[in-house]
């Protein structure tokens, strides 16, 4: 899945777009293969010109998934803005808007491919689990969180508040406290993931070539 940005989309709807990008773009599109954020579609908005109508903006975006925004993630985009000033980069409120959407929804493919790491642990696996359900709860995707919860359940009964959780999801009622420092442990446990998952890439190439 792509998050499309901005740039990219006014190529793609205007004719007089940038042909390679259109070419390369439409498979992509037609394959359910891109996705788009509320705040892109309102920059396109802002680009409409005076014979072109929002509903009709909004129509040609329907088949196109639209990757929500949660609450919580604003310390991570305030975060981000700070890190890129420290090292000189003076990014826009939109793009550490749109970076923080994308890193969010790729900690889920992340979790999952961690999962089908053959050398990952037990214990690192009810940890994946654990923090897979939460970041897909985060999501509001809540019936595929309740399955992640469900096979911790299995792996590990009595670890953390997972009782809880699936009791709370299945009557989709939860009591928790969204000040709980559970996303800067994703983040951290995704950056670590990511080097494995690429380490054992490279080692199962390298043992393929022999």
């Amino acid at each position: 899945m792509y998050l499309v940005d901005t740039s990219i989309w006014i190529h793609a709807l205007r004719p007089t777009g940038n042909a390679e990008i259109q070419a390369r773009l439409k498979p992509l599109i037609v394959n359910g293969q891109t996705a788009v954020t509320e705040w892109i579609l309102l920059e396109l908005m802002t680009g409409l010109v005076k014979s072109e109508q929002p509903s009709s903006l909004l129509q040609w975006f329907t088949p196109v998934p639209r990757l929500p925004f949660n609450p919580e993630w604003w310390d991570t985009a305030w975060d981000l803005a700070g890190r890129l000033r420290r090292h000189g980069v003076s990014p826009s409120a939109a793009v550490c808007l749109i970076a923080t959407i994308a890193m969010k929804h790729q900690a889920v493919s992340a979790f999952r491919r961690a999962l089908q790491v053959p050398s990952t642990s037990s214990k690192e696996q009810v940890q994946i689990l654990y923090l897979l359900g939460r970041t897909l709860e985060s999501l509001d995707r809540i019936p595929e969180a309740l399955e992640a919860y469900r096979w911790l359940r299995r792996e590990a009964p009595q670890y953390r508040d997972v009782a809880m959780r699936i009791q709370s999801l299945s009557t989709r009622r939860m009591h928790t406290d969204n000040r709980s420092p559970w996303a800067t442990q994703a983040s951290q446990m995704w950056q670590g993931l990511r080097a494995r998952i690429i380490h054992e890439g490279l080692s199962r190439k390298r043992a393929d070539a022999k």
